[in-house]
């Protein structure tokens, strides 16, 4: 198993990440509690210590996946913790096993609003907590060092121009932290999202 970082981002949100060396990246996934409850978001394989901090932030109550590309550990994690699964529609089919929730057409699930983002990968949904202002970014945006905020490149998009267009919407939501399926968090991130997306 690959060495996984471990970072409570703050007492609600939890972040574990581990370089994948087959698709030659960080992979990072976050475990969010609202109201006593736990959702794990492209959740790669947890060690002892991420189980446990895991738990004591609540009971774990289910798994979304933002895309196609992200089943990571989420077949595994739900027997273990007997948790549904809930995806996009579109991604399903990249998936080896059958999701339990369609996240698409649903306004709010565990306190989260699932949001479309065509363009970007198979599937492609953003997860927004109102409660704690969190946003959840599957591929559309990426954070790394060495790109800082970034719109996920062309060449591993469905449809640059439409992702570049379906991310203006984001712009409208208060957010007070962004996360990242690939990156590192941003806390008050809507000055350079604005900047990026173009928007005003």
């Amino acid at each position: 198993m690959p060495e996984i970082s471990l970072t409570r981002i703050d007492p609600t949100l939890l972040e574990w990440s581990a370089f994948d060396p087959q698709v030659k990246t960080l992979l990072t996934s976050h475990a969010i509690c609202n109201a006593g409850k736990v959702v794990l978001i492209d959740p790669i394989l947890p060690d002892a210590a991420v189980m446990a901090a895991i738990s004591e932030m609540g009971m774990p109550c289910g798994i979304f996946l933002t895309n196609g590309n992200h089943e990571r550990a989420s077949k595994k994690l739900s027997k273990l913790l007997n948790i549904p699964v809930a995806s996009p529609a579109f991604a399903v089919k990249e998936f080896s096993f059958k999701p339990d929730i369609i996240l698409d057409g649903l306004t709010q699930i565990y306190g989260f609003k699932p949001i479309a983002i065509p363009g970007a990968a198979l599937g492609e949904h953003a997860l927004y907590c109102p409660k704690t202002q969190t946003l959840c970014i599957g591929d559309a945006l990426i954070n790394f060092p060495s790109t800082g905020l970034a719109i996920l490149p062309d060449k591993y998009c469905l449809d640059p121009a439409l992702l570049k267009k379906s991310l203006r919407p984001l712009t409208l939501l208060k957010i007070q932290t962004l996360i990242f399926s690939h990156g590192s968090p941003m806390h008050h991130p809507m000055p350079a999202l604005k900047k990026l997306i173009g928007a005003s």
